[in-house]
């Protein structure tokens, strides 16, 4: 057991060797220190060295300067197995390597997927304050970006998770999580079916930090779909029916704030892209009602963002819902992340993405192909938007040139234009 680990975990994408990385130690990594700095208004002390009260937490790292980082408390067994919760991966190796993972931290050979460690003390402060039986936490310091934020995986002396906290400092990220909040909130008053939502258990701004906490039912070993399923699907058509009357938009709506996006982004957008969103609103603008938005979308609708307990399927991170998207953007943005789908060439996986549409899920040829150019549109500019801008350089924004020719590829091939 301890050589097949040593052999899969020396081929896996986490720093085993503690060693700075090609930008610098970990501990002087901008992103991680903002995130000891939202940790510590949540109340947390966190320290290289231990002090009185504190628990050591492996560092565990990805090999890839992403500067992604979860904190995993290494003792009790329970809390730190338990603690991998909090990773949900989505391809088949990185499957793989979690269940490696989690056996060799479950017979104390964590010492080979650790890139360090801290010590962490606060949690029962931080429970106290807001009003949970938490005694432990696994923290996650964010993907990087203009909307990271930490968050951290409250479970109780047993290991059982509680919820989750989530705190930001930034103004962006926290406009997004008081809006999370608020959704959940519209969510749990129409009292979906198909599927459990998570409730607010605290939301508040303490010092410069916003803080929303919410429940779950996750255990460890949930799973995360990779196939779209019929209760994916069901779920979908039950939020699109449920919140029509109140979260529906009209297509001119849609086209005048892409529009006032383009404007916005001016210089800073590249021309080919410039001209790429001028040639999609113009096709889309001839049969509007297949776009049009039909009510409230997740936004990130995703497998990473889901996941099954006892047969019933769970949705979790609502921060970029709303009605401001076209039509099946949820279905196209899940189909997207599929590993079957990821494998294809940017140019191919726009058109599969639409023939399954029209295949599987009952839409004509036309409106498969109008709704996954005016999903490609949505969330390139909604990457486009969030990035920081400097004075005279243009913005580019995560697979921003694998977007570019699935639209490239849809604009080329459009049927019934």
């Amino acid at each position: 057991m301890r050589v097949r680990a040593e052999r899969a975990l020396a081929r896996a994408p986490w720093r085993a060797d503690g060693k700075p990385s090609a930008h610098g130690a970990w501990l002087d990594d901008p992103d991680f220190r903002d995130a000891l700095l939202e940790m510590r208004s949540l109340g947390l002390r966190i320290t290289a060295a231990p002090h009185p009260g504190s628990v050591p937490h492996a560092v565990l790292s990805p090999r890839r300067v992403d500067s992604r980082r979860w904190l995993v408390p290494l003792y009790p067994r329970a809390i730190r197995i338990n603690s991998l919760a909090m990773i949900q991966p989505v391809r088949p190796a990185a499957k793989a390597l979690k269940r490696i993972v989690v056996r060799t931290g479950g017979i104390g050979m964590q010492a080979l997927w650790s890139a360090g460690r801290v010590h962490v003390s606060g949690v029962r402060r931080l429970a106290e304050a807001i009003g949970s039986r938490a005694t432990h936490g696994a923290f996650f310091t964010g993907t990087p970006g203009p909307h990271r934020k930490m968050v951290a995986q409250l479970m109780d002396e047993r290991g059982n998770i509680l919820g989750y906290a989530k705190a930001a400092r930034s103004s962006a990220a926290s406009a997004l999580l008081r809006h999370e909040a608020f959704v959940i909130g519209q969510l749990r008053a129409l009292d979906i079916q198909s599927a459990w939502l998570p409730r607010v258990l605290f939301h508040d701004t303490v010092d410069d930090t916003t803080v929303l906490v919410t429940d779950t039912v996750k255990t460890l070993h949930s799973p995360c779909p990779t196939r779209l399923q019929g209760v994916h699907v069901a779920f979908l058509s039950e939020l699109t029916a449920r919140t029509a009357s109140t979260w529906a938009m009209p297509w001119e709506s849609l086209l005048l704030e892409w529009t006032d996006q383009v404007r916005r982004l001016a210089g800073a957008l590249p021309p080919a892209w410039r001209t790429r969103f001028a040639d999609a609103f113009a096709l889309l603008t001839q049969a509007p009602g297949l776009v049009e938005p039909k009510g409230l979308t997740h936004g990130d609708f995703t497998p990473t963002n889901t996941f099954r307990e006892r047969g019933r399927l769970c949705v979790f991170d609502w921060e970029y819902a709303g009605g401001h998207y076209p039509a099946d953007f949820d279905l196209a943005r899940f189909l997207g992340c599929l590993p079957r789908l990821r494998k294809l060439r940017p140019a191919r996986r726009g058109i599969a993405i639409a023939r399954i549409l029209a295949n599987e899920y009952g839409r004509t040829p036309t409106e498969a192909h109008r709704r996954v150019v005016a999903y490609l549109c949505a969330y390139a500019l909604r990457g486009a938007i969030r990035q920081p801008r400097a004075p005279d350089s243009e913005v580019h924004w995560e697979d921003c040139d694998g977007q570019a020719q699935m639209l490239d590829a849809l604009l080329t091939c459009a049927p019934g234009s």
